[in-house]
């Protein structure tokens, strides 16, 4: 069996493959099925006729208590279930509470469950652990079981409470870690549905270093990604069949003069019976909302110019959460989908003419808005300052970057270029089509360079996570002055060539300059167009564009 094929998902490729968890409780029967159907209806009853209320609590770790996205309120997993199930019921008052752990392993739910689940006499317990397990060295069979103690204390306290599980998303490089099939089995043991969360994000567009890359946790793509997955459950649950699908058309292109950034939604009806659909669209506040009749396998469609304040004058990304919202009461459906507007500033480099003085070239500054790390300790531009000029000649691309510093203090070797003074240059050298989507492929590249620290010592280049080994050639120079240094990055334009033929415009990009003044890791960071996120989250890069053609305005990407 091919380890990335979906049939390692299926139960009865797992039973065949993973003879690994011999439980004493694997005969006892689940729930009897015909008392589940039973709490089924009356939940959908209950939910269609209002005013309920309807609780729903969702049992897990970090990832429930909305860490990763930067507003768990709207962005988190929880949140895009909640506000995507409320749209099909609006007769009922349904809470969806979010009962996180940040840490908690399985073993650690068993003590929690009392106070956080059962106290609130929830309709719907949604559980998701795992991940904390394997951090902590437990072993898989551990987390089935203590699944199976949750479900089966939840359902002895509760007798008309529904369960779900959820997978863990893992950083494994392949699918069918131990810990997402230990889940399964937990499922199948008790008869209930799963959230996949790992398949998931699997499917769709993924970092391939993994969710949680340098200790990070999933953003607001990927919790995206599990609150839909979450719902697909619900619907599997409650036997609720699947009526209405909506997407957002994601892209990424070169605006001119006037141009305006677009929003186009797909509304489907992938059921068998016609449906009667609402859908509302818009960034942040509602702008727009239109309503469909669909006949089976119908579509819809929507397209809408988004005014961006000031487009023209773009001097660091600006990023807007697009959204849209189908729902259908008659068909209790629903379905949600966002996508984040990343509208970024453009820079055409100056045309390598033999002698390049100050004065001849073009530079772009850094300002007090490009602390991203350490504004609070921060003592001006002779503290930490910075501008950089891009210059294309016939054989390289060569990013010149001046900084101020008053106390020059470089990492040491084995330590991350980042934890002391250096410069950083990202790349995303993706097609256009596949330009700032939200995670990293081998052809976006953060190119790392540490200063020499004496006027003879050379300057040093290394990749983050040793991205994107095409990039040969490349030529790192550094010059100390009395009030900091100046770093020269060349790459190769052989280096920069994509495979579809497309030039330099549209290739992100962005410059960042890290400080450490005492020896002890990175105080400050300044980051000229994007955020502190984009060694993680590559969509709000810069752009480049060709020299000699009529410079566009801005980069407009909706991923």
């Amino acid at each position: 069996m091919k380890m990335g094929s979906d049939p390692i998902y299926t139960l009865c490729g797992l039973l065949s493959i993973v003879p690994f968890l011999p439980l004493p409780f694997r005969q006892e029967q689940p729930a009897p099925k015909a008392a589940v159907q039973a709490h089924v209806q009356a939940l959908r009853e209950k939910l269609r006729r209002g005013p309920g209320p309807v609780r729903v609590v969702v049992f897990g770790d970090s990832l429930a208590a909305g860490w990763g996205p930067k507003d768990p309120k709207t962005e988190s997993y929880v949140a895009v279930f909640g506000q995507a199930l409320r749209a099909r019921y609006p007769n009922c008052a349904l809470e969806v509470i979010a009962a996180g752990g940040p840490g908690d392993a399985s073993d650690v739910a068993l003590i929690r469950v009392r106070n956080e689940v059962i106290k609130r006499r929830p309709d719907v317990v949604a559980i998701q652990f795992g991940g904390n397990d394997e951090r902590l060295g437990r072993q898989p069979d551990e987390l089935t079981d203590d699944l199976v103690k949750l479900v089966r204390t939840i359902r002895t306290a509760l007798p008309n409470t529904l369960c779900l599980l959820a997978t863990p998303p893992m950083n494994d490089a392949v699918p069918g870690s131990p810990f997402v099939r230990a889940v399964l089995f937990a499922a199948q043991s008790e008869g209930v549905p799963v959230a996949d969360f790992d398949k998931a994000l699997r499917r769709a567009d993924r970092d391939f270093r993994g969710p949680f890359c340098w200790g990070s946790h999933p953003g607001a793509y990927s919790h995206l990604l599990m609150g839909r997955e979450l719902l697909r459950a619900w619907d599997e649950l409650t036997e609720t069949p699947q009526a209405l699908s909506v997407a957002i058309e994601g892209y990424s292109e070169m605006l001119g003069a006037g141009e305006l950034p677009k929003l186009h939604v797909t509304l489907r009806n992938p059921g068998p019976a016609d449906v009667a659909a609402e859908l509302e669209y818009g960034p942040g506040l509602l702008v727009g909302r239109e309503r469909s009749d669909l006949p089976p396998a119908a579509a819809a469609e929507v397209t809408e110019k988004i005014a961006v304040p000031e487009l023209d004058r773009v001097r660091r990304t600006r990023t807007f959460r697009l959204w849209a919202l189908a729902r259908s009461v008659e068909a209790e459906a629903s379905d949600l989908d966002a996508k984040w507007l990343a509208v970024a500033p453009v820079v055409v480099p100056d045309a390598a003419a033999g002698e390049e003085t100050p004065e001849r070239l073009t530079w772009h500054t850094f300002g007090a808005d490009s602390l991203v790390k350490g504004d609070w300790s921060w003592q001006g531009d002779q503290d930490l300052g910075a501008r950089f000029a891009v210059l294309l000649g016939p054989d390289d691309l060569t990013f010149i970057v001046e900084v101020a510093d008053n106390d020059l203090d470089v990492a040491d070797e084995g330590k991350p270029a980042s934890d002391g003074d250096s410069v950083e240059v990202c790349l995303d050298l993706r097609p256009e089509a596949e330009q700032a989507k939200p995670v990293y492929s081998e052809d976006v590249v953060l190119l790392q360079v540490r200063p020499g620290v004496t006027r003879r010592e050379r300057a040093r280049w290394g990749t983050l996570d040793n991205l994107t080994p095409r990039l040969v050639g490349v030529k790192a120079e550094s010059e100390l002055r009395d009030d900091g240094y100046v770093v020269r990055l060349s790459i190769p334009r052989r280096s920069l060539a994509r495979g579809n033929g497309e030039g330099l415009t549209g290739i992100g990009f962005d410059v960042h300059v890290n400080d450490s003044d005492f020896g002890m890791g990175r105080e400050r960071q300044m980051v000229w167009a994007g955020t502190e996120d984009n060694y993680l989250n590559p969509c709000a890069l810069a752009a480049l564009a060709e020299p000699g053609e009529e410079a566009p305005v801005c980069r407009a990407s909706l991923r």
